[in-house]
């Protein structure tokens, strides 16, 4: 085998480098869309920024399709490797899931969007990645991609971060939701701005993540401080972001801590003081002393936002009522998921339209009105629900699929807790992904989550392949 040749003759195993690289590779690729497409290939090249973007943004959006032949031409080279191995069947679901997904948008698309095939093929890349990484034995590239993962996704969040909380300053306002910066329609590098509950949902992710492999492990003075540092950053952060999301996320960090973690309950009870309420303590004394809360009752209109039917305005995705400039606590979510079940029944999909199948329902409700669309879909045209968007997308089939995603997790979870008992081992990489699971299969209940590709989906595959490694070594310990 041409691979395993390379693998065994080539020194510092430069497989593991190469899986690396091409798993960053796939990751560059988040959130691209096809804006510059269309404008590449009649580009008159010029050495400046506009020029750079359009390239980088068009390579971001195109390089998945190559890699994905890549892909193929490995798995074709290895294919009795592959087929002897063995792969677990939670990454064939996966596959299955996506192909499927593929298949029924070339027959059945409501409007083509090459951005759409991209997402169902970067999730196909990553997967593959994960099976060959198994498949050839690259421990190397599965230990140090995982730190190096939830690394990037940290910093990116908190440059992200630090400039949304000083548009907040900036504003006069106190917490970071509505900062004009996180607001959609903003760009960065000429994309769409990150949502605020992408980036409070990698953060408490990293907080998880810190907290169980450094901040328990390297308890001496110097790095102590350094360790509690970073998650009050975290922790200020999370806070002032506001999401209901982080608050699910923290919900569940603190449970799994105080009633699974084998720890002083007195340390337990000084750690939720030190870096749960001295940061939000913290964070409400700066920003209420260096921040002013201007609202003007009975104004409507607020940052000139237009006003809404029933009486409600729409800012920053937040409702208000239009006579008292109240927040109305509503994300729309349940008339979005309302609408889907509606338009399930009354169009009887059984076989789904392909990827990101709210958007492709949801673009041509707006735009045909021939539902009474809600006020939410203004802004937001995915549905915010993975089974839905399951459905949506793959119909029946790819419901079922997920379905099985949920039950194989859930599964591997228990017997890493209960049968193999992980809390009461020195496991750290585990301890976090034990949390990383059960808060993204949370997520995706009310966000579309790892049934489509995103940061969701990469940290499911490494957090579940570390958990399917731990399962396996003591699976063979016990024979």
């Amino acid at each position: 085998m041409i691979t395993q040749f390379i693998k065994n003759k080539l020194p510092f195993n430069i497989i593991n480098y190469l899986a690396i690289i091409l798993g960053l590779l796939i990751i560059i690729s988040i959130n691209s869309n096809s804006s510059h497409l269309k404008v590449f290939f009649d580009l008159q090249y010029k050495f400046n920024l506009d020029t750079f973007l359009i390239i980088f943004n068009t390579t971001r959006l195109l390089l998945p399709f190559i890699i994905f032949m890549l892909m193929i031409i490995i798995i074709l080279l290895n294919l009795n490797l592959l087929c002897s191995h063995g792969n677990h069947i939670f990454f064939k679901i996966l596959i299955l899931n996506f192909l499927y997904q593929i298949i029924i948008y070339k027959f059945n698309f409501l409007k083509f969007e090459i951005t759409y095939v991209q997402l169902a093929i970067n999730c196909l890349n990553f997967t593959i990645l994960y099976i060959l990484a198994n498949t050839f034995g690259l421990k190397f590239f599965e230990k140090y991609f995982f730190y190096l993962i939830f690394l990037i996704f940290f910093l990116l969040s908190i440059f992200f971060c630090t400039k949304i909380l000083i548009n907040t300053i900036d504003a006069d306002a106190i917490y970071m939701y509505s900062s004009q910066f996180s607001n959609p329609s903003g760009k960065f590098l000429d994309q769409p701005n990150p949502r605020v509950t992408g980036l409070s949902k990698i953060l408490v992710l990293y907080f998880a993540f810190h907290f169980f492999i450094f901040f328990r492990v390297f308890n001496k003075k110097k790095f102590l401080i350094f360790n509690y540092l970073i998650l009050f950053i975290c922790m200020f952060f999370i806070y002032g972001l506001q999401t209901r999301n982080s608050l699910v996320g923290i919900c569940i960090f603190w449970f799994i801590y105080f009633f699974f973690i084998n720890e002083n309950k007195i340390k337990k009870f000084k750690n939720l003081i030190l870096i749960f309420f001295i940061p939000i303590i913290f964070y409400e004394l700066s920003m209420n002393n260096i921040s002013q809360v201007k609202i003007d009752v009975g104004n409507n209109e607020i940052n000139n936002t237009p006003l809404l039917e029933n009486n409600r305005y729409l800012e920053n995705n937040r409702f208000f009522e239009k006579n008292t400039g109240l927040k109305i606590h509503s994300s729309g979510r349940i008339s979005l998921w309302k609408l889907a079940i509606d338009n399930i029944k009354d169009s009887s999909i059984i076989f789904g339209v392909g990827p990101q199948g709210d958007r492709q329902i949801f673009n041509i409700l707006k735009k045909n009105k021939s539902y009474d669309v809600p006020d939410s879909i203004s802004w937001s045209t995915s549905v915010s629900n993975g089974l839905l968007y399951s459905y949506l997308s793959g119909g029946i089939v790819s419901l079922l699929l997920i379905i099985s995603i949920y039950i194989i997790i859930i599964k591997e979870v228990f017997i890493a807790v209960f049968i193999n008992k992980l809390f009461s081992k020195n496991v750290e990489k585990e301890l976090v992904s034990i949390f990383c699971l059960i808060y993204l299969c949370f997520r995706s209940l009310y966000e579309n989550g790892f049934t489509v590709f995103g940061s969701d989906y990469v940290f499911l595959i490494i957090t579940f392949y570390n958990i399917y490694q731990f399962n396996l070594k003591y699976k063979s310990i016990k024979k």
